[in-house]
């Protein structure tokens, strides 16, 4: 359940659901068995209002956040060259972020 508490702000909710995700995902290159757990899914489950949060922490750390974005904003900012670049796809996303002012 992705229902925040009345002392749980949405922030504190997606960080513990992010540290859980970080700390118990299968790990690899599967990047679809890791957005498979519970932790992502719940994160997703937060809908439009989460995409601050998860370009906020991706801005903070370098992480397979990219599935989510797309499948929360139907958005894709990464150069088909730059796909499977995670360096250069964490760049492309910021900057959307940034021009949407969401960060």
């Amino acid at each position: 359940m992705t229902a925040v508490t009345s002392s749980e702000t949405l922030s504190e909710r997606f960080a513990a659901l992010a540290e859980r995700w970080k700390t118990y995902r299968p790990r690899g290159v599967d990047v679809a068995q890791m957005i498979r757990h519970p932790a992502h899914q719940a994160m997703v489950e937060m809908g439009e209002q989460a995409v601050p949060l998860i370009l906020k922490e991706l801005e903070r750390e370098t992480d397979h956040w990219f599935p989510a974005l797309h499948w929360l904003t139907g958005a894709n900012p990464v150069p088909r060259r730059h796909e499977g670049n995670i360096a250069n796809m964490k760049k492309a996303w910021l900057k959307w972020g940034r021009q949407r002012r969401l960060i």
